[in-house]
């Protein structure tokens, strides 16, 4: 009886560790070690929810790496891997422990920021866009990002709020890059 007790419980710790380690591959983008868009579209859903049923305030950004298919094609695409990785380490260590940072895609990365209203926002980027302008990155040198960011209005989807953003990069890039920009 004893040995299939002990038997039992090495197995349930073992399951154990595998579904701990199944929910990090699920919810963590594999290279940067920061969320995965699947995670961060939970968080940022969940969060919306809370702040239009507290009435809190809650802000979106979006960032990319300026000219990223440069850094690639110049340095090779592991060179430009270790400077996404360096990058998100950079800007974790800026962030509070409420923001969320996630993959969004390629070079494009998102943070959503709770009980934060679009003044108290626009202090993140401008300082996350000095941490990347100003630091060069080992191999490549200067390195830009061009940012994005709205506040949550009441009532609206995910979808359109990422749209606001999404327009408020372009204007980024437009207005020169390296460029922070309050969506409309």
């Amino acid at each position: 009886m004893r040995q299939a007790r002990d038997a039992t419980e090495a197995a349930n710790r073992a399951l154990q560790r595998a579904n701990v380690e199944l929910a990090r591959i699920a919810t963590t983008d594999p290279m940067t070690g920061v969320a995965n868009r699947r995670h961060f579209e939970q968080v940022a859903n969940a969060a919306r929810e809370r702040a239009q049923r507290y009435h809190e305030p809650l802000s979106l950004l979006l960032f990319d790496v300026d000219f990223f298919k440069a850094v690639n094609d110049r340095h090779g695409r592991q060179t430009g891997d270790r400077v996404l990785i360096e990058l998100t380490r950079r800007l974790e260590g800026a962030l509070r422990s409420v923001d969320v940072l996630a993959r969004w895609g390629g070079e494009e990365f998102v943070i959503i920021m709770s009980h934060c209203g679009a003044a108290q926002a626009l202090l993140l980027p401008e300082k996350l866009r000095a941490l990347v302008a100003e630091h060069p990155f080992a191999g490549v040198g200067t390195v830009t990002a061009s940012f994005g960011f709205a506040e949550f209005h009441a009532g609206e989807s995910l979808d359109q709020w990422f749209k606001r953003v999404d327009l408020a990069i372009y204007r980024a890039k437009s207005d020169g890059r390296n460029t922070v920009r309050l969506a409309a």
